[in-house]
């Protein structure tokens, strides 16, 4: 792989100067510029992302936790995550717990390891000891679609009983009977009760 001093010395100039044009941080004149880029594109080179992280303390890369991507619900759930993460100039690394609480487990340390700015959960379950450590050392947590008893976290929920009657009230007004309703599996708290 190509360094900043290579580029530096096929553009002519030093290496802060290259460092200048990739981050944008200090005036450049638009030909030194326009050296810079052409050296880069002539050599492949791509900036050293994981350097640049740790020197600013961001990776730009969010974690997103689901329980089952099969499921249409958490499809399209982080379909719209993502793509408001990428508007915002996140990038996202997504797992699929398939409902399991070890692999759960896995992801969590895998996302931390990756170091990203933070993470959106939907938990497999009612409660995450996973989640505790992460919330006391300060990552940015965000939980979908669940409430965690024993962990006060950012939380965003949808609202199913307002949603169940009015789908009700909906079908009612069309002349609608004999109505019927299929819920998700009882222990889960976004499934209704009752």
């Amino acid at each position: 792989m190509p360094t900043i001093h290579q580029v530096a010395e096929r553009a002519g100039v030093s290496s802060t100067t290259v460092s200048h044009v990739i981050n944008n941080t200090r005036y450049v004149s638009p030909e030194t510029r326009e050296r810079v880029l052409r050296a880069m594109e002539e050599l492949n080179y791509r900036p050293n992302v994981l350097a640049r992280s740790l020197r600013r303390g961001e990776t730009r890369t969010l974690g997103l936790i689901l329980p089952d991507s099969a499921n249409p619900f958490f499809a399209e759930v982080a379909r719209a995550l993502e793509f408001a993460a990428f508007r915002a100039g996140y990038n996202v690394i997504f797992g699929n717990s398939e409902n399991d609480l070890e692999k759960e487990q896995v992801y969590v340390d895998v996302l931390v390891t990756k170091q990203v700015d933070g993470l959106i959960f939907m938990a497999t379950g009612d409660r995450s000891q996973s989640l505790e450590t992460l919330v006391r050392g300060g990552l940015p947590v965000v939980v979908v679609d669940r409430q965690l008893s024993a962990l006060e976290v950012d939380t965003v929920l949808t609202d199913n009983l307002q949603g169940g009657l009015l789908a009700t009230r909906y079908l009612i007004a069309g002349g609608h009977r004999r109505i019927g309703c299929i819920t998700g599996p009882s222990p889960s708290r976004p499934a209704p009760s009752g």
